[in-house]
């Protein structure tokens, strides 16, 4: 009977062992996620951060557009002249001309371009998260 025991017992520390690496690495995989969450969260806001910073000059070119037409707007309400019209439509379409071309250039570049230069911005900011940490 101590033959039986002792495979019952073995048995048992056998699974008390599996259970215990079992719960381990489980244990691990969640410390390994929290971390991998934290790195792709700061990842997201450094891609974010870069996309903002690449698109910033078509955003303010665009506000400009904005107000010049609520300007013209404004004037034709208002009974202004011709000429004053005139001009503010002129420049209004020099900027939607450098718009477009902005727009072409990044069209031009392709995403593979526009994607390097958004990860090479990722990769500075990244850079200097590190040095400044240190």
């Amino acid at each position: 009977m101590s033959g039986g025991s002792k495979i019952k017992q073995m048995l048992i520390q056998l699974g008390l062992a599996l259970l215990n690496a079992t719960l381990l690495l489980a244990i691990a995989l969640t410390v390994m996620f929290w971390l991998v969450l934290g790195q792709v969260q700061s990842l997201t806001d450094t891609t974010q951060v870069a996309i903002a910073d690449a698109l910033a000059p078509q955003s303010a070119k665009l506000e400009r557009l904005t107000t010049s037409v609520e300007n013209i707007e404004e004037k034709l309400q208002s009974g202004v002249g011709n000429n004053e019209l005139r001009t503010e439509i002129e420049g209004l379409t020099g900027s939607i001309q450098e718009l477009r071309s902005d727009l072409e250039t990044v069209k031009q570049i392709g995403p593979e371009v526009f994607l390097e230069r958004i990860l090479t911005a990722i990769g500075a900011l990244i850079s200097q998260n590190r040095l400044s940490d240190s």
